[in-house]
This record gives structure tokens, C-alpha cells and sequence, in this order.
């Protein structure tokens, strides 16, 4: 059974955490995921899927943006001007790795995708 949670002041935060089943740490909800809005302390697995439902609300956001669809992608060549803008973006925004933003957005490897993400951040930023 667990405790009860520490309160010292009304409203102000502590710094022990109450644990889940199992002592599990229990440190963001759903909402905070969704958002994208964790911290370091956060579990390696939180973190990569706050990190993939952020970089899937840029493409929706640039696929929007573009009036494209979901397939446009697979149908676009892997040297498309879009393509390593976004990929700039996901790189600078999320916490995604270069072989994760070459896979999603249809590029080739992650050897290929450096390259092609260097000439453009030397041209545009």
C-alpha cells in the first residue's frame, strides 16, 4: 500500500516522489506527454514518446502547411527541398535521432540524411 503524499506548504511542490505500483516513478501524465513538456528527470521511454508525438504534430503541422497528405511523402524524391527543411525542424525541436527522422520521412539511412541536412542547414541557416 502506498503512502500518502508529502505535503509541506499548500501548494508548493516537494521533491520526493510518490510511487507507482511496483515503485514505479510516477512523474508526468498524459497531458504533459502529449505536450511534450518533460524534463530530463523524466524515464528514457517518456522522453522518446514525447519525442515521436511532437515530431508527428510538426508534419501535421508542415503537411498543413503544404497541403499534403499522409502519402505525399512516399511519392516525393528522397533530395525534395521539404524534406530536409523538415528534417532540420525535427532535428533542432525533438529529441529524435537522425536515423528516426530518415526513416520517417522516407530519406534513405542516417548516412545519407546527414549530408543532405548539413548542405541545407549551411544554405539556410
Amino acid at each position: 500500500m502506498a503512502r500518502k503524499a508529502r505535503v509541506l506548504h499548500p501548494g508548493a511542490a516537494c521533491h520526493d516522489l510518490n510511487r507507482g505500483d511496483r515503485r514505479q516513478a510516477v512523474l508526468a501524465g498524459n497531458e504533459e506527454r502529449r505536450r511534450g513538456q518533460l524534463v530530463p528527470d523524466h524515464s528514457v521511454e517518456m522522453r522518446a514518446q514525447a519525442g515521436w508525438v511532437r515530431a508527428e504534430a510538426i508534419m501535421t503541422e508542415e503537411m498543413t502547411r503544404l497541403r499534403w497528405k499522409e502519402d505525399e511523402w512516399s511519392r516525393r524524391a528522397k533530395n525534395d527541398p521539404h524534406k530536409p527543411a523538415l528534417a532540420a525542424r525535427l532535428r533542432r525541436e525533438t529529441t529524435l535521432t537522425m536515423a528516426q527522422i530518415a526513416e520517417r520521412l522516407l530519406m534513405g539511412s542516417r548516412k545519407s540524411v546527414a549530408p543532405k541536412l548539413h548542405a541545407w542547414r549551411k544554405a539556410h541557416e
